[in-house]
């Protein structure tokens, strides 16, 4: 980096937040969940560096009598995502089960803040995230150093009851 900046200067960070599903009812599955898997599909990912970890509060879609953990997600790098929440079913012991499958669809926002440098003529140059700019990628530019995306796709919650 140069050095007439390194104070203001500092490496490019990820941080995923504000991850919402477009379904907010409370399901009641009328019996014991034996089984509870997530999948995240990812339709509109980011192939980058930098790890983007998101605390995501599972199951998205809220299920009676099921508690919400949160959960480390790295949305960056991905296309699908699956996540075992609670896994008691053994089929040769439950035989009479219903199975459900919820699904909604989901989005995320991941921001990029910080700086890059790159060698020219023997000397570096300091550049911010933000100049790669990019709104057919949907990397969006809120200041200099400072990069918007938003991450898209499915969320699905498959569910086995015993009944």
């Amino acid at each position: 980096t140069n050095e007439t900046h390194a104070e203001d200067v500092y490496p490019i960070t990820a941080r995923a937040h504000d991850l919402w599903c477009s379904n907010y009812q409370l399901y009641d599955p009328m019996g014991k969940i034996l089984r509870l898997r997530i999948t995240i599909e990812i339709t509109t990912g980011m192939q980058s560096p930098f790890p983007a970890i998101l605390n995501a509060t599972l199951p998205m879609i809220k299920l009676w009598r099921v508690a919400s953990k949160t959960a480390e997600i790295d949305m960056n790098n991905k296309t699908r995502i699956v996540l075992n929440m609670l896994n008691m079913y053994n089929p040769q012991i439950h035989r009479n089960v219903k199975r459900y499958r919820l699904k909604c669809k989901f989005q995320g926002r991941i921001n990029y803040d910080g700086y890059f440098a790159y060698k020219d003529n023997h000397r570096y140059h300091t550049v911010g995230v933000g100049h790669l700019e990019n709104f057919q990628k949907g990397l969006v530019r809120l200041a200099p150093w400072y990069l918007e995306y938003f991450v898209e796709g499915e969320y699905e919650q498959r569910i086995i009851v015993s009944v």
